[in-house]
């Protein structure tokens, strides 16, 4: 099959076609918030920001983009008869189905190889990552984005062993922030309920199994507002917490702006234009949040002198 694409469409136009899928789209945004999560997971271990931990802190960036790019093109791949009957690419050139397997591969290889040289026990938490992404990808003889629960589960796995990937380079494995990273997973458990809710005229046309589809949207969108809330109660209860006065407050209101932003979503009904808009929002809303939470990492903290 893959020396059939070489000769008749030209494996190197296909595999181009296939990168530029990941760096010259809309994903480029999902991307880098993904991908900054092991980052602030590296800054949670390390104790003082230096000239090594600067560099090894953009390899741990580097090398989560990889893992993203890899957990992207599988899933494109396994969809890939579904997504073109759906969501034709309408592009002269497009990625063949052998051209994303091979990007998918490449940054697998890619990423595994920078995380053993930068150090090796980080490969025990991108190990749940690439496990729990094929689980959720691939036919197990079960697929597990059409099991309910167990999907977004998948997600949550993936949320907190990014961070927890970050963390292990720096100090290894700890309890000590599992506020942190378990708000983390609930968060992109939260949003992969509501992306669904997004494609819901998509997957239904395709009759995957999804919450929005089996659950209607209404429910779906409240299922996902309730991991919210789980989300910053964990935030503030599990080790690595509570914190001070301020931190608790600061914490209330950022749940009180991402329920206001939901209930003008609900208001303006739960069609996939408001779901995307109210997407885009929390998403700038989380760029605050972590960069909130990257304030209190030790290293700043020290550095700033509280």
């Amino acid at each position: 099959m893959i020396e059939e694409s070489i000769h008749r469409f030209g494996l190197p136009r296909q595999l181009l076609a296939a990168v530029k899928r990941y760096v010259c789209s809309a994903r480029v945004g999902d991307f880098a918030i993904l991908a900054a999560i092991p980052v602030l997971g590296f800054a949670y271990g390390i104790q003082s920001i230096t000239s090594t931990n600067v560099f090894t802190g953009a390899e741990v960036a580097v090398a989560s983009l990889l893992l993203l790019v890899h957990i992207f093109a599988l899933n494109d791949w396994a969809d890939y008869d579904v997504d073109l009957g759906v969501r034709p690419l309408g592009n002269p050139v497009q990625a063949s189905r052998d051209s994303l397997l091979l990007v998918s591969v490449i940054a697998l290889g890619c990423s595994i190889a920078l995380l053993w040289s930068i150090r090796p026990p980080a490969l025990a938490p991108a190990a749940f990552v690439i496990v729990a992404s094929a689980i959720y990808s691939l036919q197990w003889p079960m697929r597990g984005k059409e099991v309910l629960l167990l999907s977004s589960v998948l997600h949550a796995i993936c949320g907190a062993a990014c961070f927890l990937l970050g963390l292990s380079v720096a100090a290894g494995l700890s309890s000590r922030w599992s506020s942190v990273w378990v708000f983390l997973g609930l968060s992109m458990a939260a949003g992969h309920m509501h992306q669904e809710i997004s494609d819901h005229r998509e997957d239904l046309a395709s009759r995957a199994r999804t919450h929005a589809t089996v659950l209607g949207p209404f429910k779906a969108f409240v299922l996902g507002q309730l991991t919210f809330a789980a989300a910053f109660l964990a935030l503030l209860i599990l080790p690595g917490g509570s914190g001070s006065g301020l931190f608790q407050l600061l914490t209330f209101l950022a749940w009180a702006a991402n329920m206001t932003l939901a209930i003008a979503c609900r208001r303006n009904g739960l069609t996939a234009e408001s779901v995307e808009r109210y997407r885009s929002h929390y998403r700038w809303l989380y760029v605050l949040i972590g960069l909130g939470l990257l304030l209190r990492t030790p290293a700043v903290r020290q550095l700033v002198g509280y």
